[in-house]
């Protein structure tokens, strides 16, 4: 067993250190997540076993992420982030098409860990990752924080107006969450809201199989390859009060959603904007703020920078954008991030300050 770690973990080490020197670590990751190519180890079961418990870890994540971070930035640099693009991304230069095509590639690769129970795996318990109790932001409103490798994720709940609950972004709890989770109503229509935040969704439809899945037009394609899409949001949401925005000046690929509370509205983001406060990451991944200073992510609530290079077509319509939707909603009580700390107080002047540093 010593052996066959130490030959993994040599292996391991040479095959990072040759991707981050050539600067393509994907298709080292792809090399990884492979089974096949282990077939040349003895005891394949337990090697595999420890290999995936390897790139599971945290800090080998975080490295993972900061190559293929740093090969992404050669290969867009040289690329105008300024320039439009219709729906069908007519006019999105190729190159920067194909960035932003891998950078999802890249985070479509994570998958949960394996739990096993008597020799069989037990697939919600292998979702489970740390994460906080579910707490209240508003009436009828909560969230819960996760821990996904160096990344903090965030769930919002929301009771609708019959009492059951919609959610968004779901994250799968241990037993005391989803005792909390079922105590507050029951969960009746759960939003994808794009491509990459689905690796929690189909065993949310397996635990709750009158489940309505639910995901953007423009994401159905790639949430349905993890679990089947009962409806599109921006044609079920409406008949249940939510209010479906789509970001001007973003690559078509994940919608706004205006909720209405007894004392205003919350808007519903994913990652076209983040809030990774200090006092955030300090709660939840403090060993990980330097991951999240080199990355652009940190400090402030906005746009990040890899948002910028891969999800943002036009800086000044984005901007716009996002002034109107603070004009619009002056009673806005709560604004939600994928990644970041919720914001209860200012919203909307918190708002036009995102707004602002696309100036």
């Amino acid at each position: 067993m010593l052996e066959s770690k130490v030959l993994l973990c040599l292996f391991f080490v040479v095959r990072v250190g040759i991707a981050i020197a050539s600067q393509n670590l994907c298709n080292v990751i792809v090399f990884f997540m492979n089974r096949e190519n282990f077939s040349h180890f003895y005891h394949l079961d337990l090697i595999y076993e420890y290999k995936s418990s390897l790139f599971s870890h945290p800090y080998v994540q975080a490295i993972l992420v900061l190559s293929e971070y740093h090969r992404l930035l050669v290969a867009n640099a040289s690329q105008n982030h300024d320039k439009t693009y219709d729906n069908r991304g007519a006019l999105m230069t190729q190159d920067k098409r194909d960035a932003s095509e891998l950078f999802y590639s890249f985070f479509s690769l994570v998958k949960p860990r394996q739990v096993r129970e008597g020799g069989v795996i037990d697939e919600w318990m292998a979702h489970v990752l740390p994460h906080s109790p579910i707490q209240e932001l508003a009436p009828n409103l909560w969230h819960v924080t996760g821990i996904l490798g160096p990344t903090p994720r965030e769930m919002v709940i929301y009771k609708l107006a019959d009492s059951a609950l919609l959610i968004h972004s779901a994250i799968a709890l241990d037993e005391a969450g989803v005792a909390q989770l079922e105590s507050l109503g029951t969960p009746k229509i759960m939003i994808v809201p794009n491509r990459i935040h689905r690796i929690d969704a189909k065993v949310y439809k397996q635990r709750y199989p009158e489940l309505l899945v639910v995901a953007p037009e423009v994401a159905k394609p790639y949430v349905k390859e993890v679990v089947p899409v009962d409806a599109i949001a921006e044609e079920l949401l409406p008949n249940y009060g939510v209010v479906c925005h789509r970001p001007a000046g973003i690559r078509p690929q994940e919608l706004v959603y205006e909720l209405s509370l007894p004392t205003g509205k919350a808007l519903i983001f994913t990652d076209i904007l983040f809030n990774l406060t200090d006092s955030y990451l300090d709660r939840y991944v403090p060993r990980n703020k330097l991951i999240f200073n080199f990355l652009g992510a940190r400090g402030y609530f906005g746009i990040t920078a890899l948002g910028k290079r891969f999800f943002m077509t036009d800086r000044i319509t984005y901007r716009e954008w996002l002034k109107k939707l603070a004009d619009c909603l002056p009673s806005l009580r709560v604004i939600s991030v994928a990644h970041g700390e919720p914001i209860t107080t200012n919203c909307a002047e918190r708002l036009r300050e995102a707004a602002a540093r696309l100036s």
